[in-house]
Protein backbone atom coordinates (compact mmCIF):
# COMPACT_ATOMS: atom_id res chain seq x y z
CA UNK A 1 0.00 0.00 0.00
CA UNK A 2 0.73 3.12 -0.92
CA UNK A 3 -0.19 6.90 0.10
CA UNK A 4 -3.24 7.37 2.48
CA UNK A 5 -4.74 4.01 1.85
CA UNK A 6 -4.95 1.96 4.60
CA UNK A 7 -6.12 -1.73 4.45
CA UNK A 8 -8.30 -3.06 7.64
CA UNK A 9 -6.59 -4.42 10.19
CA UNK A 10 -7.85 -7.65 9.67
CA UNK A 11 -6.02 -8.27 6.33
CA UNK A 12 -2.44 -7.97 8.56
CA UNK A 13 0.17 -11.33 8.30
CA UNK A 14 0.02 -13.17 10.57
CA UNK A 15 4.17 -12.63 11.36
CA UNK A 16 3.53 -8.36 11.52
CA UNK A 17 5.75 -6.17 13.23
CA UNK A 18 4.52 -2.23 13.87
CA UNK A 19 7.59 0.64 12.47
CA UNK A 20 9.44 1.58 14.84
CA UNK A 21 9.52 -1.46 17.16
CA UNK A 22 12.90 -2.73 16.52
CA UNK A 23 16.69 -2.58 18.47
CA UNK A 24 17.04 1.10 17.03
CA UNK A 25 13.57 2.35 17.01
CA UNK A 26 13.70 2.91 12.82
CA UNK A 27 10.27 3.78 11.29
CA UNK A 28 11.51 2.50 7.98
CA UNK A 29 14.25 0.21 6.34
CA UNK A 30 17.78 1.14 6.81
CA UNK A 31 18.67 -0.56 3.85
CA UNK A 32 15.71 0.57 0.86
CA UNK A 33 13.37 3.14 2.72
CA UNK A 34 10.40 1.36 2.65
CA UNK A 35 8.10 3.04 5.46
CA UNK A 36 5.53 -0.51 5.62
CA UNK A 37 2.02 -0.96 5.45
CA UNK A 38 -0.50 1.34 6.58
CA UNK A 39 -3.11 -0.30 8.53
CA UNK A 40 -6.27 0.69 10.64
CA UNK A 41 -6.35 0.01 14.02
CA UNK A 42 -10.00 -1.16 13.96
CA UNK A 43 -10.53 -0.42 17.86
CA UNK A 44 -8.89 3.41 17.40
CA UNK A 45 -9.52 4.02 14.51
CA UNK A 46 -5.99 5.45 13.72
CA UNK A 47 -4.00 4.31 10.97
CA UNK A 48 -0.73 2.47 12.45
CA UNK A 49 2.35 0.94 10.01
CA UNK A 50 3.57 -2.49 10.09
CA UNK A 51 5.99 -4.19 8.69
CA UNK A 52 5.05 -7.91 7.14
CA UNK A 53 6.91 -10.62 7.13
CA UNK A 54 7.14 -14.60 5.90
CA UNK A 55 7.92 -16.40 9.59
CA UNK A 56 8.79 -15.24 13.00
CA UNK A 57 12.47 -15.56 12.16
CA UNK A 58 12.18 -12.88 9.89
CA UNK A 59 10.06 -10.83 12.12
CA UNK A 60 12.72 -11.66 15.04
CA UNK A 61 15.84 -10.65 12.85
CA UNK A 62 13.52 -7.26 12.02
CA UNK A 63 13.41 -6.53 15.61
CA UNK A 64 17.01 -6.79 15.57
CA UNK A 65 18.20 -5.18 12.39
CA UNK A 66 15.00 -2.82 10.99
CA UNK A 67 15.25 -4.73 7.78
CA UNK A 68 12.28 -5.22 5.84
CA UNK A 69 10.98 -8.71 4.52
CA UNK A 70 12.98 -7.70 0.77
CA UNK A 71 16.02 -6.63 1.81
CA UNK A 72 16.26 -9.56 4.03
CA UNK A 73 16.03 -11.60 1.40
CA UNK A 74 18.84 -10.07 -0.37
CA UNK A 75 20.84 -10.17 2.46
CA UNK A 76 20.23 -13.71 3.56
CA UNK A 77 19.18 -15.52 0.67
Amino acid sequence: MTGNDAAPATERAAFGVRAGANKFGFVKCPFCGHRGTELLDEATGTRVRFFMFNDEASAREHRISGLCQPCQDGVFH
